[in-house]
């Protein structure tokens, strides 16, 4: 079994629905590829998680009725992109702050705002363990599918430092980066360590860093690197690996800050964004 094939069949093997044989060749191909088993770790602790909180109870008549006009309606509607807040800034061709003073930006300025009615502790609600490599992997396509949303939208790096300042116990990274633009952030917790998430766009693709205190992965408690990554990344400061979807991470670390970038960029593409970041790594 090859990765493609192994990815194909997560969905059956999370809800065992494959066979005697299939399953044996899904595992033991999981155990020779460490990736695959992140993603198949990953869908089993989501669905642990809607298991054990999600409460059952009976919809509504007219809650059920009206979401099934709203799905007729879409259905019937021309094809659009249905994206939540970071697919409408990926959108916009630039995010410039004077746009705020002008007569018409009444949208724009609501974006460029903190918006407390958001909840904190969006980010990494489904996201599996204390693995920082998983969680990058699995935030990335939590803010592509919508379902982590900003705090904070600025393509300010000055305003969204401030927006950090004091909270997270290492330095925010917010830097320019290569062919990129600063979209927004989010800031919450994870097992009482606090992290900090920075998101650009690069053309129309997304670039989603994860940021942690080093100290704290290190000790491997409340976050924790798999001991081949965190080797890498202690020898020569840098850690990359691309996924058979087509994502890529870059991890490295400058003092006491780790990031982790995540995007869907080969490898050289990625770094070549990051170099302005990284161009200060030991």
């Amino acid at each position: 079994m090859n990765c493609r094939e192994f990815q194909e069949l997560i969905s059956a093997a999370v809800d065992s629905c494959l066979s005697s044989e299939e399953l044996e060749l899904f595992l033991e191909h999981a155990q020779k590829c460490p990736p695959c088993q992140d993603e198949y770790d990953a869908e089993l602790t989501t669905k642990r998680i809607v298991q054990n909180r999600a409460k059952m109870v009976k919809t509504p008549v007219a809650v059920a009725s009206a979401i099934s006009d709203t799905l007729r309606r879409e259905a019937a509607a021309p094809t659009r992109h249905r994206g939540l807040w970071w697919q409408e800034v990926l959108r916009m061709p630039f995010l410039k702050p004077a746009l705020i003073l002008g007569a018409g930006a009444t949208v724009v300025a609501l974006l460029l705002v903190d918006s407390p009615d958001r909840p904190e502790g969006l980010v990494l609600a489904s996201a599996p363990g204390n693995d920082v490599l998983l969680q990058s992997f699995s935030n990335y396509l939590e803010v592509e599918n919508g379902a982590i949303q900003p705090q904070l939208v600025s393509a300010e790096p000055e305003r969204v430092r401030n927006y950090f300042a004091g909270k997270t116990g290492f330095p925010v990274l917010v830097r320019a980066m290569r062919e990129c633009t600063l979209v927004g952030a989010v800031l919450n917790e994870h097992s009482g360590a606090p992290l900090a998430h920075v998101v650009y766009k690069h053309a129309d693709q997304f670039v989603y860093i994860y940021q942690a205190c080093w100290t704290t992965v290190k000790t491997g408690k409340q976050l924790r690197l798999r001991e081949p990554v965190k080797s890498a990344l202690e020898r020569s400061g840098l850690y990359t690996e691309t996924r058979p979807d087509g994502r890529t991470v870059a991890l490295w670390t400058e003092g006491e800050t780790l990031c982790a970038a995540v995007a869907r960029l080969d490898r050289d593409e990625l770094l070549s964004c990051l170099s302005v970041s990284t161009s200060s790594m030991p």
